[in-house]
């Protein structure tokens, strides 16, 4: 007897037992369940997991690095949208106390509000616009790079942001983008996707600096001869009479004596 229960206590210490790991909604997943998890849930920011968001919070897409297609297909069309009766987080301002009201959503199709940041943002611009806000083509932040979280104008401030510019065009890239997503006209597609991979952005940067380099080290005299040269560029000169005015120009009087003599 003694030796049965030995033996069954040496089998049960052996055998082999799947690691259970309990989820949040209570399920007993295995852990090999576990391990095969797709890159997508693996690849989900500490961050958003800490702040419980939804997975197309407006919040997620308002990143640094390029969004591919698949991405700014789901922020145009799967943001996600609170519930009629979702109570939106006070804001002081001021003396006064005010909030996000679910009237905006109804009249402005490209607002979207993130639970994540408390606040409201343009998802168009969020995808398509990255400068243009105001004079010397200043970073956009309200609606676009950071939440809009004041209220008290917020009728005014919405409607002022879709007159201008950068929003219109935005939208106009939101809706050529959508048609040719939805109709698989990848060529098409590329056109409309903004340029912000770092590779582009040094290029164009250094073009500008070599732009400005050059205007600041040409003399006055060189712009004169090409504003010239320019405009006079349809008049008919053979090169023969170029070469004739030059030597004319550089020709160097030289004293010789006579030797002869």
């Amino acid at each position: 007897m003694q030796q049965n229960k030995r033996t069954s206590k040496i089998t049960n210490f052996f055998n082999s037992t799947q690691k259970k790991i309990k989820t949040e909604s209570n399920d007993v997943v295995d852990d090999g369940q576990q391990q095969s998890q797709s890159d997508s849930q693996r690849l989900i920011s500490t961050e958003i997991k800490k702040k419980s968001g939804h997975l197309y919070d407006i919040a997620n897409f308002v990143v640094k690095h390029t969004l591919q297609s698949s991405e700014i297909f789901n922020c145009l069309k799967l943001t996600w949208i609170p519930d009629p009766k979702y109570d939106f987080p006070i804001h002081a301002e001021g003396k006064h106390s005010r909030k996000f009201q679910y009237k905006y959503l109804e009249i402005f199709p490209w607002l979207a509000y993130s639970e994540i940041n408390k606040g409201a943002y343009c998802k168009w611009c969020v995808v398509f616009a990255f400068s243009g806000g105001g004079s010397g083509n200043q970073s956009l932040k309200n609606l676009v790079r950071e939440p809009m979280t004041k209220y008290k104008n917020a009728m005014a401030d919405l409607n002022e942001h879709s007159k201008t510019n950068y929003h219109m065009i935005s939208s106009q890239r939101a809706k050529d983008f959508l048609k040719n997503y939805e109709n698989g006209d990848q060529t098409a597609l590329f056109s409309t996707l903004p340029v912000t991979s770092a590779t582009p952005e040094r290029t164009f940067s250094t073009l500008k600096r070599i732009k400005t380099y050059l205007r600041s080290t040409i003399s006055q005299e060189r712009l004169n001869g090409l504003a010239l040269t320019n405009i006079n560029k349809e008049v008919n000169v053979t090169m023969e009479e170029i070469a004739q005015d030059f030597i004319k120009i550089s020709a160097k009087r030289m004293q010789l004596q006579d030797w002869s003599k």
